[in-house]
């Protein structure tokens, strides 16, 4: 024991003097960051808090017992590392960690929300100055109808039986005189809505706003309609009721615009960041960057893969602070029914929606068959184009040729753009597929008449042919992927992706399907319904299979192909029971969240999971582990060696 005690004080005292004596141009020492320190920032990420505008300041909002363990641990990482950062003017980033739930923390908390909302307070006054002009137009609205119900129901009595205008007049009084008597509740509502309570501290502001704008825009175009009807149809009878027609007209036509201009105001501001911190903050661990320009925050599952993972997202979130716009995502379709919009079945965009949205993007969908292309506004564009889901013809159908007319003009004004590649049904009979070929130009294309399949044994007898497949995200060095590296993904009816060469392009897979003994491609969909003993010979592949693959132009031009769209869905996305709704499949998401920022050229700080580096010491530092060095360690070793010394003499 008293060797093993001599033998690490002899590496103590070498390591400490080694640290202690060395000079600043010395090369910096590097050990693993998990083993010894939680390691230092990407430089370019100190790169980007030193050009931030003051103040910055980086809140921890921990829970006593928290369950997510990973992120608490990976948040605590990132404190470590931006201890000491300092932004533009010199200014030391400011830390803080606490829980909003302990009372001995009551005094922090509160003053974390006045930071919050003092950050987005040009924002927050200009949402409740649309929702105080929209309240008005409401009340007005509901003065009117207690004065326009009765005018209403008269001119209705002069409409015959038959007349395809009574349903939506009757339906009008029906709402006057509801609002009338109860129009209040409504407003009381809305108004409690964008109060702060204890559970939600700062209020839901734009929650409220939506929905007063979502009322406004009802009455809007009832009343528009009213007075519509009151001018075309009601212009014979008697002269009083020809002249309260056209009061009717008049009054109805001043409430609608009335209605639609305080509904603008509302759609025409800006997302509130506000709502964001406020949802992340229902569970914690969440860390809160606030800055000069607003406030952002960054929930549990966006920290929960690794500390370079946490680093990616802190990033975001600093750019977002400091006034950077946001990405837009615009899902580009030709199906009937948003695919936005959740289903009971899970085979909707739904949850990807959400968790763009939770990842500070704005997402928007267009159907080029149903309007105009969306205008470009301030920020970053990355389209994602879906072929339709029911390829049932063998001839696209008008739907189906604007869609992809829309999205070769996409590609020929070089937007940045990821197709989604589906299987082609009519691939056995000869049939191309004309969405396969769209990057054809970049080096990509997609082989849809191709399926991952994969051959599992359930039991000592049986066994069962599975069209998806499940893996851990790739660990490349792509910037893309660094958030999804090692986590779980699955991957259904995965299509294969060729890459070719091509010039001016340089191609490079995002995720591929890893190989396994008994995991080959086939291009007879109908085997997947079959039996079988062993995998096809010769189907079998022994090199991974792209399935996501980017590319990227000379001229900094970006596109990206997707073999399958199921593992997008929310049926897919593997939600867990539980009070922080998990994902068993974290990487899906995480993934299509890369490869939108790489897309959208809002380039990731680090690429590679890096070992950490040790700081530099401050000269007091030095002195105090040279003073130990030289004494008080030498010292001890004399001690050990004393009584090595004696415990031998006695033997």
């Amino acid at each position: 024991m008293l060797r093993v005690l001599m033998s690490v004080g002899v590496f103590t005292a070498v390591v400490a003097s080694v640290i202690a004596f060395r000079g600043w141009d010395a090369p910096t020492a590097r050990v693993e960051a998990a083993t010894l320190f939680s390691g230092s920032l990407q430089p370019a990420t100190g790169g980007l808090i030193a050009t931030c505008k003051p103040p910055l300041n980086v809140t921890l909002l921990s829970s006593a017992g928290n369950s997510d363990t990973a992120a608490l641990r990976n948040a605590r990482g990132i404190m470590a590392r931006l201890a000491g950062q300092v932004v533009s003017n010199g200014t030391i980033v400011g830390l803080q960690e606490f829980d909003s739930l302990a009372i001995s923390d009551a005094e922090q908390s509160a003053a974390m929300f006045e930071m919050i909302e003092a950050g987005e307070s040009k924002n927050v006054n200009a949402w409740r100055d649309a929702i105080t002009k929209g309240l008005t137009a409401l009340r007005s609205i509901e003065s009117f109808s207690d004065a326009a119900a009765p005018q209403i129901q008269t001119l209705l009595k002069a409409l015959a039986k038959d007349d395809a205008t009574r349903g939506k007049l009757e339906m009008c009084v029906a709402a006057m005189q509801k609002t009338a008597t109860d129009g209040h509740v409504v407003r009381e509502a809305i108004s409690q809505m964008a109060s702060a309570t204890p559970d939600t501290p700062l209020g839901n502001i734009e929650g409220a706003g939506r929905k007063l704008a979502i009322e406004l825009k009802w009455w809007s175009s009832t009343l528009q309609e009213v007075s519509d009807i009151s001018g075309k149809r009601l212009q014979s009878g008697t002269p009083a009721l020809i002249t309260s027609a056209r009061q009717t007209e008049r009054n109805c036509a001043a409430q609608a615009e009335l209605a639609k201009v305080a509904q603008d105001r509302i759609d025409q501001l800006p997302p509130l960041r506000l709502s964001e911190v406020t949802s992340a903050m229902r569970y914690p661990p969440t860390l809160i960057v606030s800055g000069a320009n607003g406030v952002a925050a960054i929930p549990a599952w966006q920290m929960n893969a690794s500390v370079d993972a946490t680093e990616l997202a802190l990033a975001e979130a600093i750019r977002c602070v400091q006034g950077a716009p946001r990405i837009v995502v615009t899902i580009v379709h030709s199906q009937t029914k948003s695919p936005l919009e959740s289903v009971s079945s899970g085979g909707d965009l739904s949850l990807i929606v959400q968790s763009l949205c939770a990842a500070r993007m704005e997402v928007q969908e267009w159907n080029p068959s149903k309007g105009a292309r969306p205008l470009m506004q301030a920020g970053k564009r990355v389209w994602i184009v879906i072929p339709p889901l029911d390829r049932s013809a063998q001839e696209p159908d008008p739907a189906e040729n604007a869609l992809l007319a829309a999205t070769r003009g996409l590609l020929a004004q070089n937007e940045s753009v990821l197709v989604i590649a589906t299987p082609n049904p009519f691939a056995a009979i000869g049939i191309s597929d004309p969405w396969a070929d769209l990057l054809l130009f970049a080096g990509l294309r997609a082989k849809s008449g191709q399926v991952v399949l994969d051959l599992v044994t359930k039991s000592e007898n049986t066994k069962e042919i599975r069209s998806f497949v499940e893996f851990a995200g790739s660990s490349c060095a792509h910037p893309a992927t660094l958030a999804a590296a090692n986590e779980n993904i699955l991957w259904p009816m995965p299509i294969p992706i060729e890459i070719k060469t091509t010039e001016s392009w340089n191609a490079f897979p995002m995720e591929s399907i890893p190989p396994a003994g008994q995991r080959w491609i086939e291009t007879d969909p109908r085997v997947a319904s079959r039996t079988m003993d062993a995998a096809p010979v010769g189907k079998v592949f022994t090199q991974a299979i792209p399935v996501l693959v980017a590319a990227q132009r000379d001229d900094g031009a970006r596109v990206a192909i997707s073999g399958g769209l199921s593992w997008l869905l929310t049926l897919h996305g593997g939600i867990l029971d539980g009070e922080q709704g998990a994902l068993r499949y974290p990487g899906n998401r995480d993934l299509l969240i890369g490869v939108i920022r790489w897309l959208a050229g809002s380039e990731p700080i680090a690429t590679v999971s890096a070992t950490g580096r040790i700081p530099q010491l401050s000269h007091s530092t030095r002195i105090m582990l040279g003073s130990g060095a030289l004494v008080i360690i030498p010292f001890c070793m004399a001690f050990t060696g004393a009584m090595i010394w004696k415990a031998r003499r006695r033997q």
